[in-house]
């Protein structure tokens, strides 16, 4: 059975991520619903449910921007492996992928907490004030044309470069 998903590595890992995307898109529209009808937001059990919708969402839109690393590092790791090079598993590289996004969703998900009775926002989350909405919408403008930008696309449009400049045995 190893065997079998090792030679089918890359549907393996399609099939996989296209199993999380469809069941983050489904727990996090689900989780969305309970939470419009919430009626205490300062209950640890509000605060928990926002961090699923935050982290189910996160991972249906970022694991299939992943897939072509994820897929090139297991193509790597395997090709490594089989010539006796120590490399990591595909799994311990899509475990830090992971680990990022579920960090990022439970900072976006307190920053929410901690900004729910300042910010008014509708039933389905949306901003309400024109203000923060505008000055929200000038910050995405102003990072589209920031620097910061350029140089995070110059390092994360090519994951067969990236891996070739920074792979490190095991």
């Amino acid at each position: 059975m190893i065997e079998l998903a090792a030679r089918n590595e890359r549907w393996v890992v399609l099939a996989g991520l296209f199993l999380v995307v469809v069941l983050g898109l489904v727990v996090t529209v689900e989780s969305g619903d309970m939470l419009m009808s919430w009626r205490d937001t300062h209950t640890p059990a509000y605060a928990f449910m926002l961090f699923i919708m935050w982290w189910t969402m996160m991972l249906a839109m970022m694991l299939p921007s992943a897939a072509p690393a994820i897929l090139t590092f297991g193509s790597l790791s395997r090709r490594f492996s089989e010539k006796g090079v120590a490399a990591a598993p595909i799994s311990a590289f899509t475990a830090g992928y992971l680990a990022i996004w579920t960090g990022f969703s439970a900072a976006a998900a307190a920053l929410q907490l901690l900004t729910q009775d300042l910010v008014p926002l509708t039933g389905m989350m949306a901003v309400t004030s024109s203000i923060i909405g505008g000055a929200l919408l000038l910050a995405a403008g102003v990072y589209q044309v920031s620097p910061f930008k350029s140089a995070c696309l110059r390092k994360c449009q090519s994951p067969l470069m990236f891996f070739a400049q920074n792979w490190r045995k095991g």
